[in-house]
C-alpha cells in the first residue's frame, strides 16, 4: 500500500463530527456534576487518566455511529437499525423487570471498586475499566447494563442484517433469514447474562461480531483496506485477552487469512498481524497475572479433579500429596467429604501463603497425578461439563443456574454477604422497582420455580447439547461440500470445548455462553445457506425442463 493510501485510511480514524459530539457529550457528563452519585475519586492521578480515556471512548463510539449512519442509503442500514431496536425494547423491558439486574458476588465487587475509579483483575482487568468507562457514561449502577445492551443490540444489528445481505439478495427472504438469525440473540440464557455484571454476556456478543466479520470476509472475497485491517485487530486482540481460553484467536485469525488471500495478498501483511495481535494478548495476559498478585486464579481451574484425587491417591502417592498439601489443605478436603472443589477453594482449604515454588510443584504433582488416574480425573472435569450442559442437576439438587440466581434474588436482604455488598453500592435508582416481579422475571429466564426447581423449557434452553450437535451437523454438511473456510470457522468455535472442560471450576453455564450463541448463529446460518442453495437446484431445473 503506498504512503498515500496509508494517510488517508489512517485518517479515516479522524471525523470532525465525532471529535464535537464526544466533547460536547463528555463536557456534560464531566461538568454537570452528574457523576457524583456513582463515582467518587480516590487517587486524583488515577481519576484524570480515566477522564481522558472516557473522553475517547466516547469519540470511538461517535466514529462507529458515524460510519454507521454514514452508509444509511445501503441495503443492510434499515434492516440492521430494526434488530437494533427490537434487541433493546425486548432488553430493557426485562431490564425494567428486574431492575437493578442480575447482580451477584463477582459482580457486585467489582462494581464496589469501580465507583473509586478502581480495578480487580480476578475478572480481568478490562472489566473494571469498562465498568468505570460505563458509569461514566451512564451514572447509575444500572448504567452498565444499559450500555451492555446498547453495545449488544448494535452488534446483532450488524451481524444479522451484514449475514441476511451476503445469504440472499431478495429483500423478502433478507428479512426472513433476519428473524431465523435473530432468534439465539434473545434465548433465555444470554439475555440474563447481558443483564448481569458478568463479563461473559456482553464478550460473547463480541466473539460473535468476530466471527462473522470472518464469514463476511470468506463471502465477500474484497481485499480489506487499512482501517478495516486496524478494527478487526484490535477485535481480535479484545476477544483473545478478556477470557483466557481464547488466547488462541491471533493465530487462527491469521490462519484464516491465509485460507482467504484475497482479502489479505501479502503475506508479510498477515505475518504483521499476527505480531500486532498476538503480542499485545501475550502481554495484556502476562500483566493481568502480575496484577492478580497471586496464582490463586489458576489453582481454581484444578480444584475439582484435584479433590478427586487426593480421596482416590495411596500411600504410593505421598509424595505428590505432601506436594499439593502445601498450596490445598490435603486434610481439610479429606475431613469435608460431602464438598465440591469451588467449595474446598472458598471454604478454607487454600492455603493463605505458599511460594512460586510450591505452585510449580503442585502442578506437577497435579499432572502426574492426572496421567496415573486417567480415569478420575476426565471423571471430574466431565461430572462439571454434564452438570453445566443443562440435561443435569448439580450434586445440591438445583441447577448452578439457580444457585447464581439464588444469590442476585437477596441482593436487597442485607443479612446476608450479597445484600451487605450490594448495600455499599454507590449508585441512585439501585432499588427493585417491583420485587415480586423481578423474583418472578429472573426465575423466568433461568427456567426454574420458587422451589429452585427446574422447569421443562429449561432443558431446552439451558441445553449445551443442541447447539454442539447443530454445529456438529453444520461441520459435516460443510466437510462434505469441502468449504474450508466454513470448516475452519467452525472448528474455532468448537477449539473453546476442550479448553473449557478442562479448565472449568464449577458448573457455570457462562463459561460456554459464547460458544452457546455463536454455535446457534453458526449451524442457523449453515441451514439457511443449504436450503437458499436446494431451492436454486430445483428452479434451475425447473427452468431447465421448461
Amino acid at each position: 500500500m503506498k504512503l498515500k493510501n496509508i494517510k488517508k485510511e489512517l485518517l479515516k480514524f479522524v471525523n470532525k463530527k465525532a471529535i464535537i459530539l464526544a466533547i460536547i457529550v463528555w463536557a456534560i457528563l464531566n461538568f454537570s456534576g452528574i457523576q457524583n452519585g456513582t463515582l467518587e475519586s480516590e487517587v486524583f492521578l488515577i481519576t484524570v487518566c480515566f477522564k481522558i480515556i472516557h473522553l475517547f471512548f466516547l469519540y470511538f463510539l461517535f466514529l462507529i455511529i458515524v460510519n454507521i449512519y454514514n452508509n444509511k442509503n445501503s441495503k443492510n442500514f434499515k434492516i440492521g437499525l430494526v434488530y437494533f431496536f427490537g434487541y433493546l425494547f425486548i432488553a430493557l423491558i426485562l431490564l425494567l423487570l428486574i431492575w437493578p439486574g442480575a447482580w451477584s458476588w463477582d459482580d457486585i465487587n467489582v462494581l464496589l471498586r469501580a465507583n473509586f475509579y478502581m480495578g480487580t483483575a480476578w475478572q480481568h482487568i478490562f472489566t473494571p475499566i469498562l465498568y468505570v468507562l460505563f458509569l461514566q457514561t451512564v451514572p447509575i449502577a444500572s448504567g452498565i447494563l444499559i450500555m451492555q445492551i446498547l453495545i449488544a443490540g448494535a452488534i446483532i444489528g450488524y451481524c444479522v442484517s451484514k449475514v441476511s445481505s451476503i445469504l440472499s439478495n431478495s429483500i423478502k427472504t433478507q428479512k426472513i433469514i433476519s428473524i431465523i438469525l435473530f432468534i439465539p440473540m434473545i434465548l433465555p440464557p444470554i439475555l440474563l447474562h447481558i443483564l448481569s455484571g458478568f463479563r461473559m454476556g456482553l464478550y460473547s456478543y463480541f466473539e460473535l461480531l468476530l466471527i462473522t466479520e470472518m464469514f463476511v470476509i470468506y463471502k465477500e472475497k474484497k481485499e480489506l483496506n487499512l482501517f478495516r485491517i486496524i478494527l478487526l485487530s484490535l477485535l481480535v486482540i479484545f476477544v483473545a485477552s478478556w477470557r483466557t481460553e481464547a488466547i488462541y484467536y491471533p493465530i487462527i485469525f491469521s490462519l484464516f487469512l491465509l485460507l482467504n488471500r484475497s482479502a489479505v495478498p501479502k503475506r508479510k501483511t498477515i505475518l504483521l498481524i499476527l505480531i500486532f495481535t498476538l503480542i499485545p494478548t501475550l502481554m495484556i495476559g502476562k500483566l493481568n497475572n502480575l496484577l492478580i498478585g497471586t496464582n490463586d486464579y489458576s489453582i481454581t481451574a484444578t480444584v475439582e479433579p484435584v479433590e478427586k484425587l487426593i480421596k482416590h491417591a495411596n500411600l504410593e502417592d505421598s509424595e505428590d500429596l505432601n506436594n499439593i498439601n502445601e498450596v490445598l489443605d490435603v486434610n481439610f478436603i479429606l475431613n469435608h467429604p460431602t464438598w465440591r472443589g469451588s467449595q474446598y477453594f472458598w471454604g478454607g482449604a487454600l492455603r493463605e501463603e505458599y511460594s512460586e515454588s510450591d505452585y510449580k510443584n503442585y502442578l506437577k504433582s497435579y499432572l502426574h497425578l492426572s496421567l496415573k488416574y486417567p480415569y478420575i480425573t476426565f471423571k471430574a472435569m466431565w461430572d462439571v461439563f454434564y452438570e453445566t450442559s443443562g440435561l443435569s442437576i448439580n450434586r445440591d439438587g438445583i441447577t448452578n443456574q439457580a444457585t447464581l440466581m439464588g444469590a442476585t434474588l437477596k441482593i436487597f436482604d442485607t443479612s446476608n454477604q450479597y445484600g451487605d455488598a450490594w448495600s455499599k453500592v454507590k449508585s441512585p435508582l439501585k432499588g427493585p422497582i417491583n420485587s415480586n416481579l423481578r423474583d418472578k422475571t429472573l426465575r423466568a429466564l433461568a427456567c426454574f420455580d420458587k422451589n429452585s426447581a427446574v422447569l421443562p423449557p429449561y432443558y431446552i434452553f439451558w441445553n449445551l447439547f443442541i447447539p454442539i450437535i447443530l454445529l456438529f451437523i453444520s461441520f459435516l454438511i460443510m466437510l462434505f461440500k469441502k468449504n474450508w473456510n466454513m470448516v475452519f470457522i467452525i472448528l474455532s468455535l468448537f477449539v473453546r470445548i476442550p479448553l473449557v472442560f478442562l479448565t472449568s471450576s464449577t458448573s457455570l453455564f457462562m463459561y460456554y455462553l459464547s460458544f452457546y450463541v455463536c454455535a446457534y448463529f453458526i449451524s442457523f446460518v449453515v441451514f439457511i445457506e443449504l436450503i437458499i442453495s436446494k431451492n436454486k437446484n430445483i428452479k434451475n431445473r425447473v427452468d431447465g425442463i421448461t
